[in-house]
């Protein structure tokens, strides 16, 4: 026989799987049915012999055991993921959790607002890029698509309408970056109601389960089963305690089976290479202001970094105190190669200690060499200017 939740097979006399702790209901419909027949014949054969009987039929009923908090983690956290989001004036960390068997992912639409490039890491350290299918940014709720995380175990969606002041919870995600983080606490509020532009939340969860940037878009779920019950979407700083929100999952349900059922297309090939050969630019100025030079030189194409060795291209950079670079867009894109232009504002210190400002209107060739995107060439047109 297999569990209907997790797949596994479990033994045939059995009325729990012993992997998830899902009660095995067509084995317990039996078990029930057979036990209210022998009530119906004590019944028959007298009141006293029933009587007798029922403790015996209530101590067999399928209430699934409770799961300790090591247990509900280690069922729950695979189907966990942190997400990171690429826009152009910067990135976004957040959190987000598979809800079915598609490997469709739910999230906060603030996480990914604006995102060029989304990828989303598993709790074991996998990194996939993901595909935004739906985006509500009124209701704060966003759907992604890793179609390599459909074998995963989606969590099980509880019904937020039962919910009760009082009932403890348990919030996974990433806060602050720091993955796989777990914390406890209780639904201390209900019906709650604010607005962050553009969100406006009606009706959402107040808890007490601390939670921090980078928990966005994780699930909230019960101690008491791990069912999802909400989506962690906000806290309160510089308060004497945690108040922390999450969305129900009765908000998001309807959104989410829409979403997984009507995708929104992915790009084409070209506004693919489009959006990476802009982040390229992007991060190749990063690694510059990081001083990372050798992470720099590695996104040039193989004939730059011959013409131009580490040393010399590390040496070109030493008095450069920041390279400001916007207006990042990419033109002329095919399947193969983009032109990317960008406007660069670059600060070096010369002769005597003085700061110089210099402007520059970059443009670079990207293309595919050796299976990845590199910058092929480039070059700089100073503008003129104070």
């Amino acid at each position: 026989m297999r569990c209907q939740r997790c797949g596994a097979t479990v033994e045939e006399w059995a009325n729990y799987c012993r992997f998830c702790g899902s009660p095995l209901w067509p084995r317990g419909r039996l078990v029930l049915q057979w036990r209210g027949m022998a009530v119906a014949a004590a019944v028959a054969a007298g009141v006293g012999v029933a009587a007798r009987l029922w403790p015996l039929v209530g101590a067999h009923r399928t209430v699934p055991p409770p799961l300790s908090l090591p247990a509900l983690v280690e069922r729950e956290l695979g189907s966990v993921v942190s997400v990171e989001a690429v826009a152009a004036d910067g990135s976004d960390q957040g959190s987000g959790f598979i809800y079915d068997r598609r490997g469709d992912i739910l999230t906060n639409a603030h996480v990914v607002a604006g995102a060029e490039q989304v990828w989303v890491r598993t709790a074991q350290g996998q990194r996939y890029a993901a595909q935004v299918i739906g985006e509500d940014p009124t209701r704060d709720v966003a759907a992604l698509r890793v179609a390599a995380l459909s074998h995963v175990p989606p969590l099980a969606l509880a019904d937020s309408q039962t919910v009760a002041l009082g009932d403890a919870v348990v919030a996974f995600g990433s806060p602050l970056g720091l993955k796989n983080t777990v914390t406890e606490g209780n639904i201390s509020g209900l019906d709650r109601n604010f607005a962050i532009a553009p969100a406006v939340y009606r009706g959402v969860f107040q808890i007490s389960a601390p939670i921090a940037p980078g928990n966005s878009g994780g699930p909230l779920v019960l101690a008491a089963n791990g069912e999802v019950v909400g989506i962690e979407t906000a806290a309160v700083v510089n308060v004497g305690g945690n108040i922390g929100f999450a969305i129900p999952i009765d908000q998001v349900k309807a959104l989410a089976e829409a979403w997984a059922a009507h995708p929104e297309p992915p790009p084409s090939p070209a506004q693919a290479l489009a959006t990476a050969s802009q982040n390229l630019v992007r991060q190749f100025y990063q690694d510059l202001n990081r001083r990372q030079y050798a992470q720099a030189w590695s996104l040039l194409g193989s004939a730059w970094r011959t013409s131009t060795p580490l040393s010399v291209f590390a040496a070109g950079y030493a008095n450069t105190v920041q390279d400001q670079v916007s207006a990042v867009k990419a033109v002329h894109v095919s399947a193969q190669s983009a032109v990317v232009t960008a406007n660069l504002v670059a600060k070096a210190r010369v002769a005597g200690g003085a700061l110089a400002v210099t402007r520059y209107r970059l443009r670079y060739q990207v293309g595919w060499e050796g299976g990845h995107l590199a910058i092929l060439s480039g070059q700089g047109t100073v503008i003129p200017g104070p």
